[in-house]
């Protein structure tokens, strides 16, 4: 059977046993839904642990490889992907390793490809939690906080504030600030959420809210002290 050069640096990986450490707690969930937010009001809540966002490691990788921190909108290939993302890798291993109290992280760790998730974190994970967060919210929020940096590209698909939007109705020259178009960013920004969710639960995550998240950190810390 023939694997992908991607498919086998994970192997690699795998096998050599990073990440084998065990991380406390991760949360996910898609951008806009108050991942940050929270980690942040948690870190102050629950100082026996350690918290931090998986997306220190993508500006970490970038400054290590003496990459500008935007480098993939500007010039992103395959292979430099893959570089940056063992780097991450490397970093986040270090980082596990290292730590004096369990950690807790937050933040994205998978990438879309050809409508298959595929993780670039390889962790061994205690609690895999998805954030339970309306998807309409999300969307708002997301909205909110990024359309005003994206742009229309010559095809018409829209790209900012780190995200990609291609969809059949957008065309070149398109008015962004139409409403009709807003309505149908929307709505692309709610079902992106969705896919997300299904995404991350396949992969065994489940979705808690803060409360129960809460509860979490509070069992474990019990159990462990």
């Amino acid at each position: 059977m023939k694997i992908t050069r991607r498919q086998l640096r994970r192997l690699i990986f795998e096998n050599l046993g990073l990440g084998n450490k065990e991380v406390f707690a991760h949360v996910t969930a898609n951008t806009g839904c108050g991942k940050t937010t929270l980690m942040f009001q948690l870190q102050d809540e629950f100082p026996q642990y350690t918290f931090f966002d998986l997306d220190e490691f993508g500006d970490r990788a970038s400054n290590l490889l003496g990459w500008p921190k935007n480098w993939g909108t500007t010039s992103w290939t395959e292979e430099k992907n893959e570089q940056w993302q063992e780097v991450q890798q490397q970093l986040a291993n270090e980082f596990v390793e290292t730590a004096s109290k369990p950690v807790v992280f937050f933040g994205i760790h998978h990438n879309t490809y050809y409508g298959k998730a595929i993780p670039f974190f390889t962790f061994d994970i205690r609690h895999k939690i998805l954030l339970d967060i309306d998807p309409k919210i999300c969307a708002e929020r997301k909205f909110s906080r990024d359309y005003h940096k994206m742009k229309v590209l010559p095809d018409g698909s829209l790209s900012g504030g780190g995200t990609m939007m291609k969809a059949k109705w957008m065309y070149p020259g398109m008015d962004k600030n139409d409403p009709e178009i807003i309505a149908k960013v929307m709505k692309e920004l709610e079902k992106s959420v969705h896919t997300f969710n299904n995404e991350v639960t396949d992969m065994g995550y489940e979705m808690r809210t803060e409360d129960d998240i809460r509860k979490i950190l509070m069992s474990g810390y019990k159990l462990n002290a």
